[in-house]
């Protein structure tokens, strides 16, 4: 029967599994190898993949029940119908909110291993993701596969069900040595009797990163099947679907492996780090507190009451929760810009978006590894607290005017920036990425002008030398952490 009950305790048993991964992770980010043994390392995938397995298989259960319903509605009574079903659409909302809590998780891990491979998340990224792991025999034997496989071919597994950046495949195989992405796997699973599945894994890599490579000057993906003359016997669609997969992961890697390398600009950038994490220690209950990050960017809290995740995420569930801002207004007061035609606020939760994907900007640190302290991280990431950013652009704005650019309104929040140099024409497009480096990222506005402003001067350079009257330049922030004493910086 699907009830509250049965929801609070799959979603408590739920927590507890997530905290095992949290504590996981971080040891591994402490580096405390008194806490963090290779067998804790290797029961995070597995642990993370049940819980989100079981999540799955009660949103599945509810879904039966919604048509069910349905198909019974003539001979219901129209009340009961309808608080039965927006009751049963709340449990699937509070479902949901739980699994992009471990999806938080799965990501903040797999980042570890794809921090090189930057060029393979977009790839990733350009792919539609999956909310559920699979249904029935193929999610178990994907279940099955993760928690028996640590490596293969010498290389450390990641699986990607429980990731929303990993979409080519179903694991990846990471050369630990290197950090650089071997292979894309594709798992198929067939049901041999009612007590025996077989799994088949097909690997698809570049031959110089396989140690079974035959060439390792060629640079044409191979296939490595495993399971060699024990193919499963797999139906026409299945056999069509898997050529699709295969021709997805080979483009994939052909792509990857014939992209030049790119030139880097480095940076120092500073994170409002600190002011979150002071923000979030100095939070009260059932209340909004807000600091001044920025001159344009105001951080809010909310700390729920809650003592259990699944009272908080019922609560994020339920519409109205944000009309509670408190004192808002006042602090949006702070950050308007007398004088300018351009102020514009605009407010955004951060973390734990609306849609299925990254709580990330590609290129930019998850937030597990920001430089905040462990207490700060539980509470974001178990939403013992929700934050929310309140940002105005014209401070921004004013800046890069000073710097000489001009600044065309091509839509909602995207802008396309312009600054002549001479008989030569600087455009930067797609200008919200920078906006979103401060509003989403906690980046300063000092870096965007910065970086601007450097690239701008490199590029004129560039081109003069060269001859060149025209090129596009493609830009990715590439964040990483600095060591002790300056932790609240980031080299790009």
């Amino acid at each position: 029967m699907i009830n509250r009950a049965r929801i609070r305790a799959v979603v408590d048993d739920t927590e507890r599994a997530y905290a095992t991964c949290l504590g996981l992770l971080q040891s591994l980010k402490d580096g405390d190898r008194r806490r963090f043994s290779p067998e804790d390392f290797f029961k995070f995938q597995p642990t993370l993949c049940n819980a989100l397995i079981r999540l799955d298989s009660l949103y599945r259960d509810i879904e039966v029940i919604k048509r069910t319903i349905i198909e019974r509605k003539p001979n219901l009574s129209l009340a009961w119908f309808r608080q039965r079903m927006a009751t049963l659409a709340h449990y699937q909302k509070v479902i949901l909110e739980v699994i992009k809590v471990g999806k938080f998780l799965g990501d903040s891990f797999a980042w570890v291993f794809y921090q090189n491979e930057r060029g393979y998340l977009l790839q990733h990224l350009s792919h539609e993701g999956q909310r559920h792991l699979p249904p029935g025999i193929g999610g178990l034997g994907e279940r099955t596969f993760i928690e028996n496989t640590r490596g293969i071919l010498g290389k450390l597994v990641i699986y990607h069900g429980t990731t929303t950046i990993l979409r080519i495949g179903d694991v990846s195989l990471i050369d630990l040595k290197t950090l650089k992405l071997a292979a894309l796997g594709e798992l198929k699973t067939i049901e041999v009797d009612p007590d025996q599945i077989q799994v088949t894994i097909v690997f698809i890599g570049a031959v110089d990163r396989l140690p079974s490579a035959p060439s390792p000057s060629s640079s044409i993906p191979q296939e490595v099947n495993l399971v060699g003359n024990a193919a499963p016997t797999l139906s026409p669609a299945q056999r069509d679907r898997l050529r699709r997969q295969i021709k997805r992961m080979q483009d994939t890697i052909t792509k990857e492996h014939s992209r030049k390398s790119a030139a880097e600009i480095s940076l120092s950038s500073a994170m409002y780090a600190k002011q979150l994490d002071q923000l979030v220690n100095e939070s009260k209950r059932g209340q909004f507190s807000y600091v001044q990050a920025g001159e344009g960017l105001v951080l809010g809290v909310y700390r729920f009451s809650a003592p259990t995740l699944f009272g908080r995420v019922g609560a994020l569930a339920r519409p109205g929760w944000s009309s509670r801002l408190g004192e808002l207004e006042a602090h949006v007061v702070k950050i308007i810009k007398k004088g300018a035609s351009d102020n514009a606020i605009y407010l955004n939760g951060l973390f734990f978006p609306d849609h299925h994907g990254p709580h990330f900007i590609v290129g930019s640190l998850p937030l597990f590894w920001w430089p905040l302290s462990a207490n700060v991280l539980r509470s974001i990431i178990f939403q013992e607290v929700i934050v929310v950013s309140i940002y105005n652009q014209a401070h921004l704005f004013a800046r890069l005017r000073a710097c000489g650019f001009e600044i065309e309104a091509k839509g909602q929040q995207e802008y396309r920036l312009e600054k002549r140099i001479g008989e030569l024409t600087f455009y930067v497009e797609r200008f919200s990425y920078f906006i979103h480096l401060i509003q989403r990222n906690l980046q300063s506005e000092d870096f965007v002008v910065e970086i601007l402003n450097k690239l701008e001067t490199d590029a004129i350079r560039t081109l003069r030398a060269s001859g060149v009257k025209s090129a596009r330049i493609d830009l990715m922030v590439l964040q990483q952490i600095r060591s002790e004493p300056e932790r609240n910086k980031g080299n790009v």
